[in-house]
């Protein structure tokens, strides 16, 4: 039988990606998460994924120190919206700051960063985006391209790739054994069944609330609810065929950043720069936003 293993599987998974390959391009932040207290407990620091394990023991260690922390220290190449809008919401309303050590990309940039009170940069902090929930014509793309994928092939794996996959950040939809009879395993139309009722279920239900939620927490902070999405309508050079085109249409490219002064444009405020600058190093694979280029006739309407 070809496409999916015999032996039983722990979790099917789809996952939908709003960008493949940060953590392959970003290859100096382990997956592994890491949760720890410093500096006599007041701050807390957050290295590696946004998951659910993670965001137990970011609660748990949270509200198991008194007084709570003032500060999270983070660098993350992202992952759930979902996990990042619930540490967020720990951090609004205990009136946090924030600490970007290395990075904060996707999830992370999109709520994490944007939820600290303070938010303290390094000289050489990165702040990545490359899209989100808010953009519905980019959530449309992808689901269609999971769609094509699991009609195809299938999705399916014997580990949680909400743990262990390669393409950050992503969106995971996961069928648990109780989804399916342990004798249907081996039938694969009947999976990729299952997986597309899970995808269609997900888009109807899960994307919608999950919207709505992400409007609210940047009208409460006063932030640009499109400052994840701007630079998807950007078009820039394309090295491959010297002609411009969208980011995502190019191979190897990976997101976009913005200067200071969009940030501050954008509503992003209590921003201080630790050595009194900021002048972060980022890779050829990301470009910076150029506002005055950005098609904003075609932006998505909240």
């Amino acid at each position: 039988m070809s496409g999916l293993k015999s032996t039983p599987l722990t979790f099917i998974i789809v996952s939908i990606a709003f960008l493949s390959g940060c953590s392959t391009v970003f290859p100096n932040l382990k997956q592994k998460h890491f949760v720890y207290l410093s500096d006599k407990k007041m701050v807390l620091n957050y290295t590696g994924k946004l998951n659910q394990k993670g965001l137990e023991e970011f609660r748990e260690t949270f509200y198991s120190t008194k007084p709570f922390p003032r500060l999270l220290k983070i660098s993350s190449v992202g992952g759930s919206a979902k996990i990042a809008m619930d540490m967020a919401d720990i951090m609004l309303e205990n009136n946090m700051d924030v600490h970007i050590n290395k990075m904060c990309m996707s999830a992370c940039a999109n709520y994490i960063f944007l939820a600290g009170n303070r938010k303290f940069l390094e000289k050489d902090s990165l702040l990545v985006w490359h899209g989100g929930i808010q953009d519905i014509t980019q959530v449309e793309r992808l689901y269609e391209s999971a769609i094509k994928n699991t009609k195809e092939k299938g999705q399916h794996t014997d580990y949680d790739l909400d743990e262990h996959s390669r393409n950050q950040p992503k969106i995971n939809m996961s069928l648990q054994p109780s989804d399916l009879a342990e004798d249907k395993f081996n039938d694969h139309e009947q999976v990729k069944q299952k997986l597309l009722e899970k995808i269609q279920e997900y888009k109807e239900t899960d994307i919608p609330e999950l919207r709505i939620r992400s409007q609210k927490m940047y009208a409460a902070i006063n932030v640009d609810p499109l400052i994840a999405v701007y630079g998807n309508y950007q078009k820039i050079p394309n090295p491959n065929t010297d002609t411009e085109d969208y980011y995502y249409n190019i191979s190897g490219m990976t997101g976009f950043y913005y200067s200071l002064q969009d940030l501050e444009k954008m509503g992003v405020s209590g921003i201080e720069l630790l050595v009194g600058k900021w002048f972060p190093n980022y890779p050829t694979h990301t470009f910076k936003v150029d506002m005055q280029k950005v098609e904003h006739q075609a932006l998505p309407r909240l």
